[in-house]
């Protein structure tokens, strides 16, 4: 059993890379109760979503073949996470993780146009010693903090549940030369798609082109006649075009509550996807008119810029039109 560590690591050159795209990827959140001995299992799963693909680097030691984990590093919009999962039969006493310009790495020198150099990971931003020792734990790094491309410097000490040995390992990088840090670049998160969307109040829906007067191919549906008290939730569909929500994408519901003359209307979007826009009409009529002649337009409804709305000064039976545009990954 080595007794003691060196706090200095040399580095060696390294090629850069970049990724380009979209996926999910899976990661592990430190399991604190974890004991020393016990076996190595994973058991509080966490989903990060990445954009681009994350960079999965192998914990080998630097005095003799052994591979103790993984270092997963990757970014969404706004986060790095770095994960450091254990390999079976090893467990994390220390974690130490530097993400930043190659200039400001803890240590005596570094040699940009070679990468190699001596660094201090005991002085490293994250730092930590684990007690009890851990077999995964991620660090979340707020991304607007970093520079479009960085270098990435991981370290650990792994105990070998086994034969009570502990080693030092760090993130070997991805070159043929063996390294012991790698250049990391920001990934590019695609532009969310944005959809049209309207309410559809199941048997209360007219669509647009089946009401006279409408002379528009606007889709959509006015909602109604609804009387004084009623309460609905209705689905909202995303891209059905023609009203036809087979081809459509179910984003959420639209609360529509109408009591003592006020009428209170709330876009509940699911998590997946984001409200962009928003125009609602609330009338006596199935829509609104412009010029005396019904109108299909959002940007004609008198209400607009919200999530929910409460409308007073009603009586009657009415009728509710309610437009978004509504933005997510539709291909999922």
């Amino acid at each position: 059993m080595k007794k003691t560590m060196k706090h200095i690591l040399a580095l060696v050159i390294i090629l850069p890379f970049l990724f380009a795209g979209c996926q999910k990827s899976e990661t592990i959140e430190a399991d604190n109760d974890y004991k020393r001995g016990d076996p190595i299992i994973n058991t509080l799963e966490v989903t990060n979503e990445y954009c681009g693909d994350p960079y999965v680097a192998n914990l080998v030691d630097w005095y003799i073949p052994l591979t103790g984990g993984t270092l997963t590093i990757g970014n969404d919009a706004n986060n790095l996470y770095a994960m450091f999962e254990a390999a079976p039969g090893y467990e994390f006493s220390m974690t130490s993780l530097y993400v930043g310009p190659a200039s400001d790495a803890p240590g005596d020198w570094l040699d940009p146009a070679t990468h190699t150099g001596v660094f201090y990971y005991s002085q490293f931003t994250y730092y930590t010693q684990h007690d009890p020792m851990v077999a995964d734990y991620q660090i979340t790094h707020d991304l607007s903090l970093l520079e479009d491309c960085f270098i990435v410097v991981g370290i650990a000490h792994v105990y070998n549940t086994t034969t009570g040995q502990t080693y030092g390992v760090s993130a070997q990088s991805n070159s043929k030369t063996y390294g012991y840090y790698f250049d990391y670049c920001k990934q590019e998160c695609g532009e969310p798609e944005c959809e049209t969307a309207y309410a559809y109040g199941d048997d209360l829906a007219t669509c647009f082109l089946d009401i006279p007067e409408v002379n528009s191919n606007n889709w959509g549906w006015s909602n109604g006649p609804i009387s004084d008290p009623s309460s609905y939730s209705w689905d909202i569909y995303a891209g059905a075009g023609q009203c036809d929500i087979t081809k459509g994408t179910l984003v959420g519901t639209l609360d529509v509550d109408y009591s003592g003359g006020i009428c209170t209307v709330f876009y509940n979007i699911d998590a997946d996807f984001t409200l962009d826009e928003t125009h609602l009409f609330v009338g006596d009529e199935m829509l609104p008119r412009k010029k005396g002649q019904f109108t299909t337009a959002p940007g004609q409804f008198p209400y607009s810029g919200q999530s929910s709305y409460t409308i007073d000064g009603l009586s009657g039976d009415i009728y509710v039109v309610a437009h978004s545009v509504v933005c997510g990954d539709y291909d999922e």
